[in-house]
Parts: structure tokens; C-alpha cells; sequence
């Protein structure tokens, strides 16, 4: 007789129940057909899987565990002949043989009363593998009473060696509590919630935002900290260095806060101000204004003669005179223009570097020159 029945993932159809014969009594059985109703010639004996724990045994519910193992229960006893009647459950290996593991001997037998017992319903609990079996016990005082009884079970379907009640993914080997956190993957390796996946230095910054996952003062919250090496929020639009723009980092600028102070800008002498980072205030350097390119001082250097020439759309030259480094003038320009250029003698001028000032009605217009 069948009173209970489950299918497996694969389609085939299991029965629960028992056999009854002159020999040994009664024995659960379980029963295996193929999705097509054949029998399944592989499981037990030509289909049928028996456990014998006493004269009359019987089952009444099948569960099928997440390891492919088959459990039964039922009733154990002799009926009311005999001792009295008790809980039976019985357990099958996937290939129907009786998995002597479990209590030994493939059954176990618990007494729930002193006149009769039987359990009718079986399964296992899913977030610890533990077996529970509910049916009827009665005794001569309370009468009939619903009755649960529970055991333990290990249950490790994945075969890591970690039991359901430990392993948060028992249908995965390589997820158990001895593996080790591979960052990233999306998969709790070690059963630990503690242990991140991503995140890992807990700044609160998964890694497809957070720029350095190891770092937990480096993530899109942060401020940036300039010149410490760290890209600090994350945003490569916000400078750690090259503050104000200008190309040089701190270690070529001499002023990082000024774009207009860096190792190729134009020195303005005696002012004050190290434009080009070179140590010092040039007093011999020349910024280049647009009005000063108008005009050409050549030859340069030169011992007694320089020529200023007017270029194309320079304005007229009012006045001309030389200073030295110092500022102080030593020569004003008395000869008049000559073919549209003014020849200016520099003999008496001691060796060394002036400024040729040329006064017009835009501007002033400086010139650096060197004399021989």
C-alpha cells in the first residue's frame, strides 16, 4: 500500500508506503517509477526499496531531501499484541539502499506512548536540515494527542562538508564557511555577512563608485586634499595638484594659486615677483607686451649702433631713451628718424644689459639689449 508520494527534479515519481508478507511482516517501502510509469529497474531492487524495524512497520509520508536522500515515516509496533505501537522513520540513500547512517541502522523508533503512535507526516526544516515528524500519540489519561517530534540530521548537499544548518548555499561546494571572500563577485563565499563582497574598505562606496576600494578615506563623499598624491573625491575634475591650471605641478610652480606665475612665463623686471620660478626677480628680463613686438631692435647684441624699426602698424615713435638694470637713464635719443627707423650709438655705453624705452601716443614699449 502507498500513502505517500513526491517526484523528483528529474521527473521520476516515487511512492511511500509498505509491503506485507508471510516472511518478515511488514516493511516500509518505497516504490520508484520513471516519468512514463515503468518501473526504475536502478532504484533498490528492480524499483522497490524496503527497511524492516519490527513485525508490522508501516509508512505513511515520503520527503525527499535536497541531498537526494528519501525519508519515510510511519508506525513501528506489533499492534495490540505486542509493544505498543511508535513513531518509525526510515531513510534511503538515492540509489535505495537503506542509509545505515541514520540511526544506525537506516531507522529509528520513538516511543510517544505506552498504547499507540504513529506519525503521518514528515519534512525537513529548510534553514537547518533537521527532521520533523507530526502524527497522533494516546494514552489511557489524555487520550489522543497530536504529537511532533524532531531530529537532528545533517544535511550537505553540495558534499563541501558543511551541513545545511552552517552553509548558506548548500547547493554550491565552493560556497561554505571554510572558503575564503573573493571581493567582487557578488557571492557570500564564507557565509559571512561581515566579510564585504564589495566595499571593502567600508566607506559606504560600492567599487563601481568608490575610486579606491582599500582606501576608506577616498570616495565620492570626501574633500579633496590637495598634494597628498590621492585623487580624495573621486572626481578627476577636482586637482590635487596644478591648482590653478597652469600646466606645472607644485613641484616646477613656485606659486600653485597663480596661473600667471609658472617656469614659462614672461619675467617682469623689478617688480617684486618671481614670475618664472627661477629663484629671482630678473631685473634684465622683459615681458614682451603686444605693443613692444611692433618693434624690432637689432643688431642685438651690439657695440656701437642699435636700429629701432617700426613694423607694420606700430604707432609713431614720440621719444626714445636707455636705462640700465638699475632704471637709471643713460641716454636720450636726440637724432631724428631716418628712412622710418631711428639709429641710435651705444658706444659710449659700458658693457652690460639696458632697456631701450620707447615712448609712443599707445604706450610704452620696452626692449631688452645688450651691449658689447
Amino acid at each position: 500500500r502507498a500513502y505517500g508520494m513526491a517526484i523528483l527534479a528529474n521527473g521520476t515519481i516515487m511512492l511511500g508506503g509498505y509491503t506485507a508478507n508471510s516472511v518478515t511482516g511488514n516493511n516500509m517501502a518505497v516504490l520508484a517509477y520513471n516519468p512514463d510509469g515503468t518501473p526504475d529497474l536502478a532504484f533498490g531492487v528492480n524499483g522497490l526499496a524496503e527497511a524492516d524495524a519490527d513485525l508490522l512497520d508501516y509508512g505513511f509520508d515520503i520527503f525527499l531531501q535536497s541531498d537526494g536522500k528519501i525519508l519515510l515515516t510511519g508506525e513501528a509496533g506489533a499492534g495490540f499484541m505486542g509493544a505498543p505501537r511508535r513513531f518509525l522513520t526510515a531513510r534511503f540513500l538515492p540509489d535505495g539502499q537503506v542509509d545505515s547512517t541514520w540511526g544506525g541502522n537506516g531507522t529509528v523508533e520513538t516511543p510517544t506512548s505506552t498504547f499507540f503512535a504513529f506519525s503521518n507526516s514528515v519534512t525537513v526544516q529548510p534553514h537547518d536540515g533537521k527532521v520533523v515528524i507530526t502524527g497522533a500519540s494516546a494514552t489511557s489519561t489524555t487520550g489522543n494527542d497530536l504529537t511532533i517530534v524532531r531530529y537532528g540530521n545533517f544535511v550537505d548537499a553540495d558534499g563541501d562538508g558543511y551541513g545545511l544548518g552552517d552553509d548558506c548555499n548548500d547547493d554550491v561546494a565552493a560556497v561554505n564557511p571554510g572558503e575564503t571572500e573573493t571581493p567582487y563577485n557578488g557571492i557570500d563565499d564564507d557565509c559571512n555577512p561581515a566579510t564585504p563582497d564589495d566595499d571593502l574598505d567600508g566607506d559606504g562606496f560600492p567599487l563601481a563608485t568608490d575610486c579606491d576600494d582599500t582606501n576608506a578615506t577616498v570616495n565620492p563623499d570626501a574633500t579633496e586634499t590637495p598634494y597628498n598624491g590621492f585623487d580624495d573625491d573621486c572626481n578627476a575634475s577636482t586637482p590635487d595638484d596644478d591648482l590653478d591650471g597652469d600646466g606645472f605641478l607644485l613641484a616646477e610652480d613656485c606659486d600653485d594659486n597663480n596661473a600667471a606665475i609658472n617656469p614659462n612665463a614672461a619675467e617682469i623686471p623689478a617688480n617684486g615677483i618671481d614670475e618664472n620660478c627661477d629663484g629671482m626677480d630678473d631685473p634684465s628680463a622683459v615681458h614682451e607686451s603686444l605693443l613692444a613686438q611692433l618693434f624690432s631692435v637689432y643688431p642685438n647684441p651690439a657695440s656701437d649702433i642699435i636700429v629701432i624699426a617700426p613694423g607694420s602698424g606700430a604707432p609713431a615713435i614720440e621719444r626714445v631713451s636707455v636705462v640700465d638694470c638699475t632704471g637709471r637713464l643713460v641716454l636720450l635719443a636726440q637724432t631724428p628718424m631716418q628712412n622710418g627707423q631711428l639709429n641710435l650709438a651705444i658706444s659710449d655705453l659700458p658693457q652690460g644689459v639696458f632697456f631701450v624705452n620707447i615712448l609712443t601716443g599707445e604706450g610704452q614699449a620696452v626692449k631688452r639689449v645688450v651691449k658689447q
